[in-house]
């Protein structure tokens, strides 16, 4: 779903490229929401909060939002080693980064970058020559 809110597959169609899509705050949004569902139940024992725990566990929702606490905790630490210190943020060739754009946005400024390091390459070649 959010992979298609971002475009993700048409910025694979116009890089032909894998695409790895990292949600940082992921992780702590479904801690939230884990959190707040907690917050809601009144219990009157360590057995009542035991039994509601073995319940939940077994809940297929509750194994999504695990799914994706895990997700969001990988992504985290992906995001720390690219140097990532706000999102969002896009990386290319896992060493430039565009900040504050989305991804098919920071696809163009990418090029225009690439293109103008690129033709500032073979202007200094031709001058060195």
């Amino acid at each position: 779903m959010q992979a298609e809110l971002l475009n993700i597959p048409k910025l694979r169609r116009l890089t032909q490229s894998d695409i790895g899509v990292y949600f940082v705050d992921q992780s702590k949004n479904q801690l939230d929401k884990l959190n707040g569902e907690m917050a809601q139940k009144k219990f009157n024992s360590e057995a009542e909060i035991i039994a509601f725990m073995d319940k939940f566990k077994r809940n297929p929702a509750f194994q999504k939002q695990l799914h994706q606490m895990t997700e969001g905790a990988t992504s985290f630490v992906s995001a720390m080693s690219y140097g990532i210190d706000k999102i969002p943020a896009v990386v290319f060739d896992e060493k430039f980064i565009v900040y504050g754009e989305m991804p098919l946005a920071a696809l163009t400024i990418y090029n225009k970058a690439k293109a103008k390091d690129a033709n500032m390459w073979i202007d200094n070649n031709r001058a060195s020559k």
